[in-house]
């Protein structure tokens, strides 16, 4: 994740001088059944920079979060 950070920092995503401002709260899951460290650094990488940069869009709008809220989807997750 603090590469993802680090890269929207890089790309100026986010501006340097906002970061003593802002905090970043992130709910990481991994399967337990990964077996390829290096691919599960790269997509918390990866999704973490894709969701600073749908943040600083204002993405997603409420109305799509709503709609998206209604119907929580995880194909690795299963509540008993």
């Amino acid at each position: 994740m603090a590469q993802g950070v680090g890269q929207a920092l890089d790309e100026s995503v986010i501006d340097v001088g906002d970061v003593d401002n802002l905090v970043l709260i992130a709910a990481v899951w991994v399967n337990p059944k990964a077996d390829d460290e290096a691919e599960v650094f790269r997509n918390n990488q990866v999704a973490t920079h894709e969701a600073l940069q749908k943040a600083v869009q204002g993405l997603p709008k409420a109305a799509d979060f709503m709609v998206a809220a209604k119907a929580p989807f995880n194909p690795f997750f299963r509540p008993a």
